[in-house]
């Protein structure tokens, strides 16, 4: 019976020692609802951060397509001028070089409208983006440059 008595006493005494206090109970609720706050902030900022990197990308975006539309009326000028040289020329010229200045505009402006259809969408697109057009375009801006030397070839 001595044995039982205490076995009751100590599983009653574990019950309340593994009870937390109403003290207890109020400082781990405290605890998470801080814990709450904080992931909020968290979270928070990393909204205004993707905000503000999303309001940077539209902002580079619209400086971009600035200069590309200046790249471009300089390359509408220069297959002007190269059709107005193969109309002054007074020779005849091949197909070729017509052919070759056709394919130079049409390219020209699909640049155009490939800047006017982008869109942004994130910072490594963007980049990926920006890279490859500007390298296209430099392409076309050396076709253009050399492209009597690499006729007259």
């Amino acid at each position: 019976m001595k044995k039982l008595i205490f076995l009751f006493i100590g599983i009653i005494g574990l019950f309340f020692i593994s009870c937390e206090t109403s003290t207890q109970k109020v400082e781990n609720a405290e605890t998470k609802v801080q814990e709450s706050q904080d992931n909020l902030k968290v979270a928070e900022q990393k909204v205004a951060d993707a905000q503000a990197q999303k309001n940077m990308t539209d902002e580079q975006l619209i400086v971009f397509k600035q200069e590309t539309e200046l790249k471009i009326k300089e390359n509408e000028n220069r297959i002007v001028e190269l059709k107005r040289q193969m109309k002054s020329a007074g020779k005849l010229l091949d197909a070729a070089y017509r052919k070759n200045i056709d394919a130079l505009d049409r390219k020209n402006i699909e640049m155009r409208d490939r800047i006017d259809a982008y869109k942004t969408q994130n910072q490594d697109d963007w980049q990926r983006f920006k890279s490859e057009f500007t390298h296209d375009m430099d392409e076309l801006g050396r076709a253009l440059k050399d492209f009597n030397v690499n006729y007259k070839k």
